[in-house]
């Protein structure tokens, strides 16, 4: 009978990738819950080293990351630019030891199908304002159609305001009533763009 003594040594793997997807955004944010092998090990090493982002690729410029390991683009990363739609990057964790723990990272873009606008309008009988007035409802419609928009609007029937409000063929919105603040101070609807081929999109409107 013949025995061998195996010794076996573990040791700790220092690098991840995570896959990440976000909407467009004028700052997109990658949160410390989405790295958590990285936040692991700095919770190892007592938070003692510091976080930074590993200068190389294509993509590392766009983004800093913050002392406690979150990630933040440095600008507005838009869907319809080719570059952004998915960016390959890392960050690493210097451990007070001198062990570097690298964590991969690969962001997708989406786009999106929804927004919001805040709109002023004196009181009278007859509020009248425009789709240029919903700037992200205005841009979606022309991104697909830049002659024109050639979809649908409609106001969708949800919450307690939408009866009051009506919409053309332009996107172009009037109150069906006087609008008088001492009644109601602000109102809320939404608005719906189905393009002929493509997602809708809902704007949310309030107006005060």
């Amino acid at each position: 009978i013949f025995y061998e003594e195996i010794s076996l040594s573990i040791t700790e793997s220092l690098q991840a990738k995570s896959v990440v997807t976000a909407d467009e955004a004028s700052s997109v944010r990658i949160g410390t819950e989405q790295m958590k092998e990285i936040q692991n090990f700095a919770d190892r090493d007592n938070r003692q080293g510091m976080f930074a982002i590993v200068a190389s690729g294509n993509d590392y410029e766009k983004f800093t990351v913050t002392s406690s390991g979150a990630v933040m683009s440095k600008g507005a990363l838009e869907f319809d630019d080719p570059a952004d739609n998915v960016s390959e990057f890392a960050i690493a964790y210097y451990a007070s030891d001198g062990r570097i723990f690298t964590q991969n990272i690969e962001l997708t873009l989406g786009d999106t199908f929804a927004g919001s606008s805040l709109i002023t309008a004196e009181e009278s009988h007859e509020v009248v304002f425009l789709l240029s007035d919903m700037s992200s409802l205005r841009n979606y419609a022309y991104k697909l159609d830049p002659g024109g928009p050639s979809g649908q609007f409609s106001i969708m029937k949800t919450g307690s305001d939408f009866d009051k409000f009506e919409i053309d063929e332009f996107g172009n919105v009037r109150a069906t009533e006087t609008l008088r603040k001492e009644v109601q101070e602000n109102y809320q609807f939404q608005v719906k763009y189905q393009p002929a081929i493509g997602e809708s999109f809902i704007e949310t409107v309030d107006l005060y």
